[in-house]
């Protein structure tokens, strides 16, 4: 059975058939190989002047090519895909996160009198001093300073002070005097002031970043392998056959 040329087949044997060549991605001479190379020309490698190289099937499958959706984007000649991949963890180190809605924080804010909640403050008793002057003198001509028969007791006064003589307080009629300066000591007891305020909730918007140490960072890497159930078999070109014609 002849192929046409650039024909690709699967081969369980560990050699390449006459006409057919392994897909190892080896480099031919474009004299040697000129129908092939019209085929192919350098899609899968090679300098396009004097050499181009055969597809590469060693440790890879085939793949739709110039594919867009669905699928894997690649182009005609084009490599894609890992056998394993690398996977790197740390325990411990430091985490830093953004922060955005529902985050915390703590912080103060003042209060208006009507936001406060009831409260009462006691006064301490104190001691009142109360002076009160007065003058007791009688403005009578006939005023005397001792009591007699014929005058009334009126209101006592202290001119100048205790070494001052008596006032005159009898007199034959009362008269109205007032009373010398006394000072007199009261307890003020205590009072209270009382207020209420509601409750007012409190958002406030915080942003920012927050880093947390974790102790005993160890970073560790390991390959894990991503590659599907496969088995090992011989990828074979045809370089010797009939040329496709185009439709």
């Amino acid at each position: 059975m002849e192929l046409y040329l650039g024909t690709i087949v699967l081969w369980a044997g560990n050699y390449s058939p006459r006409g057919l060549l392994l897909c190892n991605g080896q480099s031919l001479n474009i004299n040697m190989y000129t129908a092939l190379f019209a085929v192919i020309g350098t899609s899968f490698g090679g300098n396009g002047s004097t050499t181009f190289n055969i597809p590469d099937f060693r440790g890879r499958v085939p793949l739709g090519a110039n594919g867009v959706a669905p699928g894997i984007p690649i182009a005609l000649g084009g490599v894609t895909g890992s056998a394993a991949v690398n996977v790197n963890s740390v325990v411990g180190g430091t985490v830093t996160a953004a922060i955005g809605a529902g985050a915390t924080a703590s912080g103060s804010i003042t209060l208006a009198t009507n936001q406060l909640p009831s409260h009462a403050h006691d006064i301490p008793s104190l001691t009142v001093n109360i002076s009160i002057p007065v003058n007791s003198a009688s403005t009578l001509a006939n005023s005397t300073s001792v009591p007699t028969s014929s005058n009334v007791l009126g209101q006592g006064f202290i001119a100048s002070g205790l070494s001052s003589a008596p006032a005159k307080i009898y007199g034959p009629t009362p008269s109205n005097a007032t009373l010398s300066p006394f000072s007199a000591t009261t307890t003020a007891g205590t009072s209270g002031s009382t207020g209420t305020g509601a409750a007012i909730p409190v958002n406030l918007p915080v942003t920012g970043t927050v880093s947390i140490p974790l102790a005993g960072a160890v970073a560790t890497a390991a390959n894990v392998s991503v590659a599907q159930p496969s088995l090992g078999i011989n990828y074979l070109i045809c370089v010797e056959g009939l040329y496709p014609s185009r439709n």
